[in-house]
């Protein structure tokens, strides 16, 4: 039986099965090996063919077992350290690899089943394995990485071999002085300078690279992608920061940056780019530049872009609640924060809007509010802007822009004004608005700069105004009660009417005093203007007015009954408006 040969598959047993005792042919490990991949690779793509929701689980088959032993065998070997991945040869780092991505093939499909226990025991056991696979492939592309040489290294290491060469020809030359010379010269050695050594990609082989491209698959196809992008960041990182120490270039931490003064920066940079551009050959040179320009293209396209959010945020913010007391709107605080901080950097604005100038002649309106305030709020912005900002729309781009924005967010802020159903209180609401604005446009000189003198005035009138009109609604009302006229006939004092003026005014007083004693105005220079404005029209009166009528009471109960303030009284008073605090109790003097 030893000497016959099997049978071949269409002989007399019919239907081509083999005897299982019989060996076909002769197989060596390595065909084995490729058989038991080969039948790995068939289950993957047969099973997730074949697979539905109505069909039988497939049976794991033993090869996913040998496969899984193998592959085992093969990490040991690299954790042990008895294999280096710089050792392996082509066919041994490539089968590895597969070894990886196959694994990853079958943790995929095998998850569809992780409900059956045997489906689960072989996502477990395979699982272990991929993740030490991993752990050697990020160590091996660590240390590969880590490997690399500087230009500086490789020049001082040719610089080196090149001055030991010099000294043995020398001492040659001065031991062979003293023999006689033969009839010939023997020729010398031809020098490096003669076939330049080509320079290595970033410090590394070209070995090192296909080893390195290998490995980084190998991550990637085991789902690594990140880690193996995170190793490449740091190493090339160190790297960089040591040819800038070997440069001598000063290197500092974005903490750091962010402490100093732009102007010393921008100074080391415009002295650092002449020396940075000597070190880069012209290829990289003008393959960064290109890169450079590009960025900075995308980066200005950006900053666009947050300033059309800007403008839209403002023109889709129509909220209904008014802020409580006539304070300060957030919106307000956020935009002028934000305007004010943009401003610092006006002069990079300028050049990023002057370049961009043509998107924005051609972008679209993006005005998202139907409501009629929004509406309003636009209408009124595009008028502002047409009359009076005609500098800014022949001057620089970033000062129209800056201006359109600081139009739409006093209409914005107008529109809000009217949300109040006390007249007195809306203007409150605008002067403390209207006052925010002004003080943090003076206070920041790049915004004062750009929006203009003219600006800054129109703004202070409308302040004005804004005063004027809160007087007029609120304190000239109350002065009514204190006027002259109707008290008199036939030169006596009307006692009835009189009686009736003390009242009102009494009564409107206290309601003045309670309401407007519970509305912010946290600007304590407008507080104090406001203050002494209305004692200013108010206690001058009320003081004229008692003198010449307080006689007509009886001393004592009466007077006590009708003359409710003195002027002190209503002056203390005064000084308690506009501090936001509870309505307080008036005072009976």
């Amino acid at each position: 039986m030893e000497d016959q040969d099997p049978p071949p598959p269409d002989s007399s047993t019919g239907n081509g099965d083999r005897d299982p005792n019989v060996d076909e042919e002769p197989t060596s490990v390595a065909s084995q090996e490729n058989k038991l991949y080969e039948n790995i690779d068939r289950f993957i793509s047969v099973s997730a063919d074949d697979q539905s929701d109505s069909s039988p689980l497939p049976e794991i088959i033993e090869s996913v077992q040998s496969f899984a032993d193998l592959f085992d065998v093969m990490i040991v070997e690299h954790e042990s350290g008895s294999k280096k991945w710089i050792q392996l040869d082509e066919n041994e780092s490539s089968c590895f690899i597969e070894s990886v991505d196959r694994t990853a093939k079958l943790l995929r499909f095998l998850s569809r089943f992780h409900s059956e226990q045997n489906y689960a025991d072989a996502i477990n056991r395979l699982s272990g394995i991929q993740q030490r696979a991993m752990c050697i492939l990020e160590d091996e592309f660590k240390s590969i990485m880590d490997d690399y040489q500087t230009s500086f290294d490789r020049d001082r290491d040719r610089d080196r071999e090149s001055k030991t060469d010099e000294a043995k020809m020398k001492q040659q030359s001065s031991s062979s002085s003293n023999v006689v010379p033969e009839a010939t010269e023997p020729e010398l050695p031809e020098q490096s300078e003669s076939s330049p050594e080509k320079d290595e990609f970033l410090g590394y082989s070209e070995e090192m690279l296909s080893n390195l491209n290998k490995l980084a698959m190998g991550l990637i196809g085991g789902g690594h992608e990140m880690e193996c992008g995170e190793l490449y960041f740091f190493v090339r990182r160190n790297a960089i920061e040591q040819n800038l120490k070997i440069f001598g270039l000063e290197k500092l931490s974005i903490d750091e940056m962010q402490k100093m003064q732009w102007e010393p920066i921008e100074k080391e940079i415009r002295d650092s780019i002449p020396a940075v551009e000597k070190l880069i050959s012209d290829e990289w040179l003008c393959t960064l530049k290109s890169a450079a320009s590009l960025i900075n293209t995308t980066i200005g396209e950006s900053i666009f872009t947050i300033f059309l959010e800007l403008e839209n945020s403002i023109k889709s913010d129509a909220t209904k609640t008014p802020v409580p007391g006539g304070a300060i709107h957030p919106l307000n605080r956020y935009v002028m924060n934000y305007l004010k901080s943009a401003c610092e950097y006006s002069h990079t604005l300028e050049q990023v809007f002057r370049e961009l100038k043509t998107i924005d002649r051609h972008r679209p309106d993006s005005a998202t509010g139907s409501d009629d305030d929004d509406q309003d709020s636009q209408a009124q912005a595009e008028n502002v802007n047409n009359n009076n900002h005609e500098s800014a729309s022949n001057g620089s781009p970033f000062h129209s822009q800056l201006a359109k924005i600081m139009d739409l967010l006093n209409a914005n802020l107008e529109a809000k004004s009217r949300l109040y159903k006390d007249p007195s209180l809306s203007l409150i609401f605008l002067m403390n608005n209207g006052r925010y604005i002004l003080q943090k446009t003076k206070g920041t000189g790049e915004m004062r700069s750009l929006l203009g003198d003219p600006w800054v005035r129109k703004q202070s009138s409308d302040l004005r105004s804004y005063h004027t009109s809160y007087k007029r609604e609120t304190w000239t009302k109350l002065l009514q009660c204190l006027r002259h006229e109707g008290l008199s006939a036939n030169g006596k004092v009307m006692k009835p009417v009189l009686k009736e003026r003390f009242k009102s005014f009494n009564a409107m007083f206290d309601e003045i005093h309670r309401t407007q004693a519970t509305w912010v105005v946290s600007d304590e220079q407008l507080r104090s203007e406001l203050r002494v404005s209305i004692s200013a029209i108010v206690i001058p009166a009320y003081r004229s007015f008692m003198g010449r009528f307080s006689q007509v009471f009886t001393a004592g109960r009466q007077t006590e009954k009708y003359i409710k303030y003195q002027p002190e009284d209503i002056e203390t008073c005064i000084e308690e408006l506009f501090d936001g605090s509870a309505a307080q109790q008036s005072k009976k003097r």
